[in-house]
């Protein structure tokens, strides 16, 4: 879990890591991408385990992919 700040939307709430796509870029990659970027750690293609997709209401052309990655043995970011 990462405390949010600084973006202006639900800033001081918990939250898991998450972020959204580059262009031309899958889902898995951006998993891996936005796990290194606001944890810290390394995850493999691999270790990745697709959870759940939520689709939005109010938004149709927007929908959240939920990835679990093992990175045992690995170390987080501690800001």
């Amino acid at each position: 879990m990462l405390r949010r700040k600084g973006t202006g939307w639900m800033d001081g709430l918990f939250s898991i890591p998450a972020g959204g796509l580059e262009a031309d870029e899958i889902i898995g990659a951006a998993a891996i991408r936005e796990a290194c970027e606001e944890v810290g750690v390394q995850i493999e293609p691999v270790d990745l385990q697709y959870v759940h997709t939520l689709h939005s209401n109010g938004r149709p052309n927007m929908a959240g992919a939920f990835l679990s990655g093992d990175s045992m043995g690995r170390h987080p970011l501690v800001a």
